[in-house]
Order: structure tokens, then C-alpha cells, then sequence
């Protein structure tokens, strides 16, 4: 009977024991699931970091492309309003010229000032080259 019942004891013993081991193989595996998950969490994390800086310069590249495309426009629409303002004065300074556009009038090709006429002595054939007998 003491045999019996220390063998009862013995079977208790390594029922405990291995209960134990079950529950410390159940925690390991519950720290491992945690730490698994963590780790997705962080990767997770780092990618959406990585996300948000690649919008980020996408963004600063749009804007850096707009602005350039705003100069350009700009400075078309500046240097066309240059020329419209030199041009005139380029076109006159052309036209003083005489010789370019009438060989044969001595004034200018073209009457740049409206309401500005030439003198009778302008109108003289030869002017300014003729000199009057004297």
C-alpha cells in the first residue's frame, strides 16, 4: 500500500510537472507572439514613415516643377512686353535711317508723328545737300 501510494505521489508529481512545462511553453509562445506582433507594428510604422517622406519630396518636386514653369512664363510674358516696347523705337530708329526704306526722299520713310508735316524747304528736292545759288 505504500508503494502504491508513493507511486500515486510520484504520478502526481510528473502530472505537475509537466502542467508547469505545458504553461511555460504556453508563455514562451504568448512573449513570442507579442514580440512577432511588435515587430509588425514597427516595420508597419517605418514603411509608413518611408511612405510619407517619398509623398513628401513627390510634393516638393511638383511644386519645384510649378514654380519653374511659372518663371518661364513670366519671363516670356516680360520679355514680349520688352519687345513691344523697344520694338517701336528699334523700328524708328530703322526708319531714321533715310536710305534703307527711299533712296530717293532725303526725309522719312514714314510719317512717324501724326499731324507733323515736312516744311516747303524739306519738300525741296535735294534738301538738305542743295545749297542755294549765291
Amino acid at each position: 500500500m505504500v508503494v502504491a501510494g508513493a507511486g500515486g505521489v510520484v504520478a502526481l508529481l510528473a502530472v505537475m510537472v509537466v502542467m508547469v512545462l505545458v504553461l511555460l511553453v504556453m508563455a514562451m509562445m504568448m512573449a513570442i507572439l507579442v514580440l512577432l506582433t511588435l515587430m509588425v507594428v514597427m516595420v508597419a510604422a517605418v514603411l509608413m514613415v518611408i511612405l510619407v517622406i517619398v509623398v513628401m519630396m513627390m510634393v516638393m518636386l511638383v511644386l519645384v516643377v510649378v514654380v519653374i514653369v511659372v518663371m518661364l512664363v513670366v519671363m516670356v510674358m516680360v520679355l514680349s512686353l520688352l519687345g513691344l516696347v523697344l520694338g517701336p523705337h528699334l523700328l524708328q530708329q530703322l526708319v531714321g535711317q533715310r536710305h534703307l526704306f527711299h533712296g530717293g526722299q532725303n526725309g522719312l520713310a514714314v510719317q512717324l508723328v501724326p499731324g507733323l508735316r515736312p516744311t516747303a524747304e524739306e519738300l525741296r528736292p535735294g534738301w538738305p545737300f542743295h545749297q542755294p545759288a549765291g
